[in-house]
């Protein structure tokens, strides 16, 4: 959950719906506000892992990120048991999400403290 503190930070979007939905009304407040994203965070419990990375790709073609933009996907690995195949998984996607920036910089991927076995925390910049 996120903290009272940062939810009603201005300019800060807490969207607690299934992606399809968040995506539409992303889109609809850029079409008002004129404001692309520059922060993008992501920790959606998705039964596929590809699907944090599909999502960030579709808001990326759908250019409601700004050119600068900063992102955080929590990748969930729901397959296997060990830290050597949870950490594979995130590379294929990680070397995916790669190949589908044009110039990404500082792309680090994570096993943070608050992260379960399963998930990687990736960040970077999208160009």
């Amino acid at each position: 959950e996120l903290s009272p503190k940062v939810k009603h930070l201005d300019g800060v979007h807490y969207l607690q719906m299934k992606s399809d939905k968040a995506m539409s009304y992303v889109q609809k407040e850029i079409e008002i506000s004129k404001e692309l994203i520059h922060l993008w965070v992501s920790d959606m419990c998705l039964m596929d892992m590809e699907d944090q990375v599909n999502t960030f790709l579709q808001a990326k073609e759908m250019k409601i990120l700004a050119p600068d933009a900063f992102f955080v996907l929590t990748l969930k690995c729901t397959t296997g048991h060990s830290k050597k195949r949870f950490d594979a998984l995130a590379e294929k996607e990680i070397d995916r999400l790669l190949g589908n920036l044009e110039n990404p910089r500082h792309v680090r991927s994570y096993h943070l403290f608050s992260n379960r076995k399963g998930e990687r925390t990736v960040m970077g910049f999208i160009g």
